[in-house]
């Protein structure tokens, strides 16, 4: 809610629509500067954490869905279970198993999301061990019956 400025101070931006905050910086600067040229850019603080390459709290652009803090996260690690990703948003946690999909990308996120992309199950990652675990005694059980 308090922006700091480097030498012109602070000022309160709750109640500030993102033309007003520009109109405010800059008439701080003009102070300064003869030209003061002032963007305002306001950006998303989602966490994202779980499986990710780089967990962590990320500042996205308004328009940045899912797909993107995955990306800015530097990706899925190597035991992520990809189809099941979690938004919380508040108090409510909403699995999303689309998410990578097309369709997602027309969700935006909100400042405060947490990603939660989930680990893949250990069963499913030794799935082929298991198999052949089972192979095994399943050739010892047959050796032994005869």
């Amino acid at each position: 809610g308090l922006l700091t400025l480097p030498r012109v101070g602070s000022i309160s931006v709750l109640s500030l629509e993102p033309a007003q905050l520009a109109d405010s910086v800059r008439a701080l600067y003009a102070r300064l500067f003869a030209t003061s040229d002032v963007t305002v850019l306001l950006y998303r603080r989602v966490t994202v954490f779980g499986e990710v390459k780089k967990p962590g709290v990320l500042y996205l652009d308004p328009m940045s869905t899912i797909r993107d803090a995955v990306a800015s996260a530097e990706g899925a690690t190597e035991f992520a279970d990809i189809s099941h990703v979690n938004r919380i948003r508040g108090d409510v946690r909403e699995r999303l198993d689309n998410w990578a999909t097309v369709g997602a990308l027309t969700q935006p996120l909100r400042s405060g999301d947490a990603i939660e992309v989930d680990r893949e199950s250990w069963v499913r990652r030794n799935v082929s061990s298991l198999l052949g675990a089972l192979g095994i005694l399943a050739s010892i059980a047959v050796a032994l019956s005869r």
